[in-house]
């Protein structure tokens, strides 16, 4: 009877052991260029590099429109949770001091949802300085680039404007909208297996290719004065409104 279970316990035990060699070898050896090929797949990816838009300009050089390199914070809030809820708070002390806002504020976003949740958006790039020291996997800044136009709403009609992702949706932004784009690029990137860029592969990696600066025949000076005649005209004579050509 003992011999009997012995041998059941050995049969058993070879059986596992035969699996489990069966299995490592599909693994490492027939499944191997898949397996590697999701790894690479993980670790090296793509990341957009958005293409300065050109610049508008009058008829003498004046900027009109250009775009300003602002960032976005945004944080992983499930990552944040799950790991370290008392980051939270650390990370709400830090961007309170920075930009002049209650810490409750910030612990309110990092706390109304599991997913990603912007802390600030639209800041200029200068504020990175104040980040240098402060790196966590869950808090991630990403480019969020700003159309400005320079005299506001001055030749609006004829300027134009673009949307969240910088394309043109009306007046000259939209008629030479590829002409202002330009071309993207690509950033060839390692990561480790939390998503930190280990390095940059410049080899195979796409620069950006500006887009090109468009020059307008109105003059900005002129322009104001037109704008500001019509509407003294127009609120003296009463009208609803007036045409600009």
């Amino acid at each position: 009877m003992i011999n009997s279970r012995a041998l059941l316990i050995s049969f058993l035990l070879m059986l596992s052991f035969a699996v489990i060699t069966v299995n490592l070898f599909n693994i490492q050896v027939l499944d191997h260029p898949r397996f590697s090929q999701l790894a690479k797949k993980q670790q090296e990816r793509t990341t957009p590099v958005k293409a300065e838009r050109g610049l508008i300009k009058d008829r003498n050089g004046e900027i009109l429109a250009y775009t300003q390199d602002d960032i976005s914070f945004f944080v992983d809030t499930k990552m944040l949770k799950n790991k370290n809820p008392q980051k939270a708070r650390v990370i709400a002390k830090k961007f309170s001091e920075i930009f002049g806002k209650d810490e409750s504020h910030y612990l309110n976003l990092l706390n109304s949802t599991d997913g990603n949740v912007y802390l600030e958006r639209k800041v200029p790039r200068e504020k990175l300085k104040y980040f240098k020291d402060f790196i966590l996997d869950e808090l991630v800044s990403i480019e969020d680039p700003t159309r400005v136009y320079n005299y506001r709403s001055l030749a609006a009609h004829l300027i134009g404007y673009v949307n969240s992702n910088l394309v043109g949706l009306d007046g000259v932004e939209r008629v030479f909208d590829d002409y202002l784009r330009g071309q993207d690029g690509l950033l060839y990137v390692e990561r480790d297996v939390q998503g930190r860029i280990l390095s940059v592969k410049e080899e195979i990696s796409r620069k950006p290719i500006p887009g090109n600066d468009l020059h307008l025949t109105i003059d900005a000076k002129y322009q104001r004065i037109l704008e500001e005649e019509l509407k003294t005209g127009a609120e003296n004579s009463g009208a609803e409104s007036v045409l600009e050509f």
